[in-house]
């Protein structure tokens, strides 16, 4: 009969649609696995981050670590595109990330880690350039020197760009690059300022500005972030509230947001 007839292709279907569900799952939870467990607290600077999830899997990716209590390491990506090829792409990139400072930990090569993240965006956009997909990623790297107040630190493409707040005052970081995984001779520049006491750095991905309202005056979606952390005290979860964090859902891609704290 037709019920009869119909109801194989249906039930395969369902299946079909839960080992996908199944799979997604289990994609997530392996990209939960490679966060960072515990926020590094280093002689008054801290790094923690918050992610709203969306359905889908991700293109975002944060990490950081300290070495030798006096460097702080820390990175923030964003593989474009959907699902599993750019989740799989912010796995590979975690796994080289972290495989580059156990390497320079292990050699107690402090001359690296007072350059970083010197060629860390050409050895990136390498490695996406060999393995030759349709891909490209827009990323930040930072790296804080605790003892000279130092920060270091290389943008590429990434967008809304990284915010200061400094005395009470949002602003951009200058510097900005070309995304990693499109060109072969690209160079970054290695940006350098002093970090000041009571700041803080917030680093957010794209999928924060799809969620944030126009400000009137017809200003950007970016002025609008500005606006948000202007007078926002030095602090994680001040920063996420002030940004709307706990009041988004249903995103259809992740918002990840990145602090980096330094108290008096």
């Amino acid at each position: 009969n037709p019920e009869s007839r119909h109801e194989r292709p249906n039930r395969e279907l369902r299946e079909n649609l839960n080992i996908l569900r199944m799979d997604q799952l289990a994609g997530r939870q392996v990209q939960r696995d490679i966060l960072p467990r515990e926020p590094p607290c280093c002689r008054g600077y801290c790094v923690t981050h918050s992610i709203v999830p969306s359905l889908y899997l991700s293109g975002d990716f944060v990490g950081y670590n300290s070495a030798f209590d006096r460097y702080i390491l820390f990175y923030f990506g964003d593989v474009s595109g959907h699902g599993a090829s750019s989740a799989f792409i912010t796995v590979m990139l975690a796994f080289l990330l972290r495989q580059l400072r156990k390497r320079h930990v292990a050699e107690s090569d402090f001359a690296a880690l007072a350059r970083a993240p010197q060629g860390l965006a050409e050895h990136l956009n390498r490695q996406m350039l060999g393995m030759d997909i349709d891909k490209h990623l827009t990323f930040f790297a930072g790296a804080i020197d605790v003892e000279q107040s130092r920060l270091r630190y290389v943008i590429s493409g990434l967008s809304p760009a990284p915010i200061l707040v400094e005395d009470g005052v949002a602003g951009f970081l200058p510097g900005q690059g070309k995304p990693l995984g499109l060109f072969k001779d690209a160079r970054w520049q290695v940006h350098e300022r002093i970090f000041p006491p009571e700041s803080s750095l917030v680093i957010a991905s794209d999928g924060l500005l799809e969620q944030v309202e126009k400000a009137p005056l017809d200003q950007s979606r970016e002025h609008t972030l500005l606006r948000l952390l202007g007078g926002v005290s030095p602090d994680h979860q001040a920063i996420c509230a002030a940004l709307g964090l706990g009041e988004i859902e249903d995103a259809p891609d992740d918002v990840s947001v990145l602090t980096v704290i330094r108290h008096a």
